[in-house]
């Protein structure tokens, strides 16, 4: 249906997505990427392609190839949290913390009440060694989210790792009642 469907109108962007999504699950990547390289130059304003191509070439382990076809519309779609959360993807496999940390600080001023993009841009800081910018992020999730896993615990570390003991336990001691359930408390 949908090849037949392409074959008179190859610029259909839902149809030709849903055809990538067919070859995907048939495991014919090759395809996929191709069809994908075609919608991007035929839809040059249309994120979704750009986004399937970024995560294509991110699983394939080139974070460069995906950045080229998300940063020519960064400005564009700066207001999409999805977009910047895989352009703040691509960015960390490229190692580019400077980037990343940039990208996080926007997905942070489009999403303010979200714990978890509060606790990426903590652990973007600490990456780069700013480690009160990190801390006041992991603050941030957790008033935000009382039980973030991730960012009670990267905040529990960085209280052992500056003496603080006694504070570090009971995040965790806080943590493990409200999270009965996770191994990693």
């Amino acid at each position: 249906v949908y090849a037949a469907l392409l074959d008179k109108h190859p610029a259909n962007l839902a149809a030709s997505l849903a055809m990538v999504r067919l070859d995907t699950m048939e495991k014919d990547f090759d395809s996929a990427r191709a069809t994908l390289e075609k919608l991007a130059k035929a839809h040059p304003d249309a994120l979704p392609p750009r986004m399937f191509l970024a995560r294509y070439y991110l699983n394939a382990g080139q974070p460069v190839e995906a950045l080229s076809y998300l940063s020519e519309i960064e400005d564009q779609f700066s207001g999409s949290a999805a977009f910047l959360m895989l352009l703040a993807e691509a960015y960390e496999e490229a190692n580019q913390p400077a980037s990343v940390e940039r990208t996080l600080n926007k997905l942070v001023r489009v999403i303010p009440e979200s714990a978890h993009a509060h606790y990426l841009l903590g652990r973007a800081y600490l990456r780069t060694e700013n480690n009160d910018a990190a801390r006041q992020e992991f603050l941030m999730a957790v008033k935000l989210d009382a039980i973030h896993l991730q960012a009670n615990v990267s905040l529990a570390r960085m209280m052992e790792s500056s003496g603080d003991s006694n504070g570090a336990q009971q995040i965790l001691q806080n943590l493990e009642k409200a999270r009965p359930e996770e191994p990693e408390v």
